[in-house]
């Protein structure tokens, strides 16, 4: 039955993103959903959907967590049925239909777990029941002969047929400056923090826009393609925006939708009009978007913009269906997943939005992925924290990562290091993932771009094969603004198990540096200690001395003892004397003892030869006794 549920969380959480992006259904879809939850006995998340409409989050991994957190753990048994019945309600009739199935099987398997025992089947005048009982309607169920030992779980669905329905009224459609791109296909971005999650940061130009400037005035149909998550929808509706101006307006029918009615309803409309269809794939055939459409749309000065993947494009267009002949009359432009110089350029000045400046710096990874994937593997981190997640050992080994990369090891990070590193925050759960299962998962691409783990290849490793792990950069860049400071433990981590690499050294003690040095100076006693560590990494006795000096003066009793030796070590065994009794007193092991020990010796054996030098007969006794050999005694 696990599949089962995961399959109608994945389904619910499509819904409500895909109801999220209906503006003027977004509304009702929230508190519908806010109802389950709140039935279901998950008052945090009814309370979220009815709170500011900033806080919620548009990823479906995220929300598809949620749901199956729900279906798995709550008590109410209704719950499959209920989820099932909200796909049914504001999803597409095919998405209702599959759902509605799965569900039909999720509850009888629950209904099959807690003994509910439906009634027999009985013809019409059985026993029992009353000759002149009216009749009932086709989904009506009678239980009132049957048997129960546990809980009924009920669901009815309703389907809307969206195809053959009226369009809407051409002079209502919304203008460009009325719309959230992000409900037209265009990826969220998130702001650090999670705040401002359906708006998007400033368009930046493609190379590929100087091209289409005015392109509506010599072709109606403009299709633009482009790799996974490559920017191809923003890009696209750039050049629909300009198209129709300020007060122009835009339909973006659901897929489906039977378009056939849109000249009619476009005739002797004024002003300028646009027709977008984001995936076009959806929106092609008879009912749809075909050359006689387009022709008559054409011929009323309404241009068609498009998107499609690259590969959709290439399937459509080279093979023997009609669409092939539609794409050949179509203005075709490319965007691509890297940015060239110029692009990344202009990037460069809008570095005043936290997501482009982020963006801008980890641009290797691809600039419109960065953005568009970001929240989505954040959310997927997230979520694979969770207490009844079946990845918990990926969830630390990407945490670790994450933070070996703040504290400066940009590079690859070998199995052994990331191991060590996932070490410091505890210990692992019993059982559980083995670490080649826990990196598979985490180096999983998602949507054919990357995974929260990039493998990096290296000497030794092969085809395939990772020689050591990075973390994807959204996910260092989120933390470094919104996470709490490394610990102290992970940081010790970085630098011993980088020692062997004498760049990535340097840089994990740069960044160190750079971290622990205004921290120690506000008073912070941790990033003292850390400072004297450096120090003494790279055996620079006096940086050492310095701040474990501090940080013992400030209160670190246990920093005392390594104070009191350096000093020892230098011939100042009076100003380590104080150190060394603090030690001692706090945690009395035998180095510690022992050093006291020898600083008392250097002590008493400097003030008896300045006794004996002026000429003290006793003191000469004494200072025989405790420099002459062990022989002599």
């Amino acid at each position: 039955m696990e599949r089962e549920l995961e399959d109608l969380a994945a389904r619910g959480a499509r819904t409500l993103v895909a109801g999220l992006h209906r503006s003027g259904e977004a509304a009702l879809v929230r508190e519908a959903f806010a109802t389950w939850f709140e039935r279901a006995g998950w008052a945090d998340q009814s309370e979220l959907l009815r709170g500011p409409a900033s806080r919620l989050s548009y990823s479906n991994t995220r929300w598809a967590g949620v749901f199956l957190d729900v279906l798995t753990n709550s008590a109410d048994h209704e719950a499959a049925g209920g989820l099932a019945a909200l796909v049914g309600r504001f999803s597409e009739p095919a998405e209702a239909r599959r759902t509605a199935d799965r569900a039909a099987r999720v509850t009888g398997r629950i209904l099959e777990r807690d003994k509910v025992v439906p009634p027999p089947a009985e013809k019409p005048g059985a026993p029992g029941e009353p000759a002149d009982r009216p009749g009932v309607a086709g989904d009506h169920v009678d239980f009132r002969q049957g048997s129960f030992h546990g809980p009924v779980v009920g669901s009815q669905h309703t389907y809307v047929n969206h195809p053959g329905a009226a369009l809407p009224d051409p002079g209502r459609w919304p203008t460009p400056d009325e719309i959230d791109p992000v409900t037209l296909g265009v990826r969220p971005t998130r702001r650090p923090g999670g705040a401002d999650l359906a708006r998007l940061p400033a368009y930046v130009e493609r190379d590929i826009d100087a091209g289409l400037r005015g392109w509506h005035e010599r072709d109606d149909l403009l299709v633009v393609t482009g790799g996974p998550l490559s920017g191809k929808s923003r890009t696209a509706w750039s050049a629909a925006a300009h198209a129709v101006g300020h007060s122009g307006r835009v339909f973006a029918p659901a897929p489906g939708t039977d378009l056939r009615g849109l000249p009619e309803a476009l005739h002797g409309r004024a002003g300028r009009h646009v027709l977008w269809l984001d995936q076009l794939e959806d929106h092609l055939g008879e009912h749809g978007l075909n050359l006689g459409l387009l022709g008559r749309l054409s011929a009323l000065r309404v241009p068609v913009v498009a998107t499609l993947r690259d590969e959709v494009y290439e399937e459509h267009r080279f093979g023997d269906g009609p669409a092939s002949k539609l794409l050949a009359r179509a203005r075709v432009a490319r965007v691509r997943s890297w940015w060239s110089e110029d692009e990344l350029a202009r990037l460069a000045g809008h570095r005043d939005d936290d997501r482009l400046a982020d963006a801008w710096e980890w641009s290797d990874e691809g600039v419109t992925q960065f953005l568009a994937l970001g929240p989505e593997l954040e959310d997927l981190w997230h979520s694979s924290g969770w207490s009844n997640s079946r990845h918990p050992y990926g969830h630390l080994l990407v945490r670790a990562a994450v933070d070996l990369a703040r504290c400066g090891v940009t590079g690859g990070m070998p199995d052994r290091l990331l191991r060590e590193a996932a070490s410091c925050y505890g210990r692992r759960r019993p059982g559980g993932e083995s670490f080649q299962e826990a990196t598979a998962w985490a180096a999983t691409p998602r949507h054919g771009v990357a995974g929260l783990l990039v493998p990096v290849p290296g000497p030794g490793a092969g085809e395939g094969e990772a020689a050591a792990w990075r973390p994807y950069g959204s996910l260092v860049a989120q933390a470094r603004r919104t996470s709490a400071p490394v610990r102290a433990a992970l940081w010790r981590c970085a630098l011993e198990g980088t020692r062997h690499d004498a760049d990535a050294h340097h840089d994990v003690r740069r960044t160190a540096h750079a971290v622990f040095a205004p921290r120690a100076e506000a008073g912070d006693t941790e990033a003292m200690h850390l400072l004297g560590e450096l120090g003494a990494d790279v055996e620079d006795e006096a940086t050492a001395l310095e701040w474990f000096r501090k940080a013992a003066d400030a209160g670190r009793t246990d920093l005392a003892a390594r104070v009191g030796e350096l000093l020892l070590g230098q011939g100042k065994a009076e100003q380590a004397l104080p150190y060394l009794r603090a030690a001692v007193a706090d945690a009395p092991h035998a180095h510690v003892t022992h050093l006291l020990g020898r600083a008392h010796l250097v002590l008493a054996e400097h003030w008896l030869r300045t006794a004996a030098e002026s000429g003290h007969e006793e003191a000469q006794r004494r200072l025989r006794e405790l420099t002459a050999p062990q022989a002599e005694r």
